[in-house]
């Protein structure tokens, strides 16, 4: 049997951008030896690992990993008698064959932001194989999980790589804004992704491109697009613009999803019996405080500073009874002498 050896290269001009793949990561959030280039790739080849076991589990066609040590990963070969299969870019298809393989790539891209939680991160004619008759998915040791703080940016990018390839091709595609937003689309089944592809094709074809298309491309490229409530400083003040029409439709979109994520959830509050802390594993710890009139997200500036005051006087609280139990807490070199003379004495009996 044929196996694919991949080998990280150690270089760090070859790391000095991967930074931004793995910042902010859930999966990374106790580190990942940013300074040190030699643990650094060690990290990105279980990071691809991890990626190809995901994409193998929700059947998208990508190569079988099989192990990872160090900077080198070995996975299933594609390809026949020792020649690989080829880049889907050096592959001289008809145009029907293309229009097949696109509808293929907006599927996989589904698939993998919705099931595999992941966004590629660099996906393009070069990152796509073209064996046995269908798309295989490579190269995702920088994909990220779809929560990452750029997920979406990167998305857009991909979205926006697909399309130039295609349309390359005189393939009949989506706007990269169509192909983002069916993409991220938790309303859209999956049984009715080809109906809603097709309508959104045919629309876009008998439309065509003017030049205010265009510049709303241009637009949507450049939005920011948040990822939590967190990075909007006034939601109050944001949801009156939004819904005064004041912000770009892609952002409004965003924060009014979020909004409605957050509303149905149990919401913040503060008692004043339970206002302290509670103990878990016999320390003290802050506990959230629950059933508080409003949610942190259309709570106004002045009730937001409050909450956080309070959290952070009872973080403070919480830090001086930790201090106060380690004053009467034996050093640890005299509770060693301790534990060796008892044994000696045992011994001695």
């Amino acid at each position: 049997k044929e196996y694919a050896v991949k080998i990280f290269k150690t270089s760090i001009l070859v790391f000095k951008d991967r930074d931004k793949y793995v910042s902010g990561e859930y999966r990374y959030r106790n580190g990942y030896c940013r300074k040190n280039p030699r643990k650094m790739v060690k990290v990105w080849a279980e990071k691809e690992m991890r990626n190809l076991k995901r994409l193998e589990a929700a059947n998208i066609p990508a190569p079988t990993p099989i192990l990872v040590k160090s900077n080198v990963l070995v996975m299933e070969f594609l390809g026949s008698d020792g020649w690989p299969a080829p880049r889907i870019r050096d592959v001289a298809l008809d145009t029907r064959k293309m229009q097949e393989l696109y509808f293929e790539c907006v599927k996989h891209m589904r698939t993998m932001y919705r099931e595999c939680k992941l966004v590629h991160g660099d996906l393009s004619e070069y990152n796509m194989l073209y064996h046995n008759n269908k798309i295989y998915v490579i190269d995702v040791s920088q994909s990220m999980e779809h929560e990452h703080p750029r997920a979406l940016e990167f998305l857009r990018l991909d979205c926006r790589n697909v399309n130039n390839f295609f349309e390359k091709k005189n393939v009949e595609i989506l706007s990269t804004r169509d192909l983002f937003d069916l993409i991220v689309s938790e309303s859209l089944m999956d049984e009715n992704l080809d109906e809603a592809f097709r309508e959104k094709r045919t629309e876009h074809a008998f439309k065509g491109q003017n030049e205010k298309d265009q510049v709303d491309e241009a637009v949507f490229m450049e939005s920011f697009i948040p990822r939590s409530l967190y990075q909007i400083e006034n939601c109050e003040k944001k949801l009156k613009e939004i819904n005064d029409g004041m912000e770009e439709k892609v952002y409004s979109e965003a924060v009014s999803n979020m909004m409605a994520e957050e509303m149905p959830k149990e919401e913040i509050s503060l008692n004043s019996e339970d206002e302290s802390s509670c103990e878990s594993e016999g320390e003290e710890r802050y506990e959230k405080c629950k059933n508080r009139k409003g949610n942190f997200g259309t709570m106004d500036e002045a009730e937001r500073m409050l909450l956080k005051e309070e959290n952070k006087a009872a973080k403070k609280a919480a830090k001086s009874a930790k201090a106060e139990k380690r004053k009467t807490k034996i050093p640890k070199h005299l509770k060693k002498q301790k534990v060796k003379a008892s044994s000696h004495s045992g011994r001695k009996k």
